[in-house]
């Protein structure tokens, strides 16, 4: 079965419960093998409950990579929690290819992102809290997946279920489009 080529994460209250721009007071610290961050605050922090061993299995996974596009305002607290908390023994920075920050558009985000890898839109799937974001959809072809109350094993699996739906449904105007060389974004707008 077809798998998108890039799966992208938002952070806030995607992969982890809180907002690193308002939550976390830097600096912080990692503790119980770099599973939980401490703020100077002494205040704990830690990914959503699925969140480790769905990054694990996805980094296994070489059929796809994986990608962060945050629009958090303090990029630097959020790479200092990726950087800290480990997911199979490793900074979990390291299991994403690209992590984009900016307080812009996410379609901003997925632009830059189709440059960075030349993966299509079409084959890109993102989850992420804020419904608001689901503007990468309709104006670019990126199949969205809102994220209520966290990233479970669940959720990924519905999300790789709709992503295949409408890539099913897109897959005959990309044949044509090999036979008619067209820019995937032509397409998309066919769509």
């Amino acid at each position: 079965m077809s798998l998108p080529k890039l799966i992208v994460f938002d952070l806030d209250y995607t992969l982890w419960p809180f907002w690193c721009d308002t939550h976390v007071s830097m600096p912080v610290k990692a503790l119980n093998d770099n599973q939980i961050i401490v703020d100077s605050q002494g205040d704990c922090f830690t990914f959503y409950e699925e969140v480790p061993m769905l990054l694990k299995l996805l980094n296994e996974n070489k059929n796809f990579e994986l990608c962060v596009a945050s629009r958090t305002q303090t990029p630097a607290v959020a790479k200092a929690l990726l950087q800290n908390l480990h997911v199979d023994g490793q900074p979990s920075e390291k299991i994403f290819r690209s992590v984009l920050y900016g307080t812009g558009s996410k379609v901003t985000h997925f632009e830059q992102l189709k440059k960075l890898t030349g993966v299509d839109y079409h084959e890109m799937l993102f989850f992420d809290d804020e419904s608001r974001n689901r503007d990468v959809e309709h104006k670019l072809g990126v199949v969205f997946c809102h994220v209520e109350n966290g990233m479970t094993m669940h959720l990924y699996k519905q999300g790789i279920e709709l992503w295949r739906k409408n890539y099913q449904k897109l897959a005959p105007r990309l044949a044509i489009s090999q036979e008619y060389p067209v820019e995937a974004d032509q397409v998309q707008a066919l769509a």
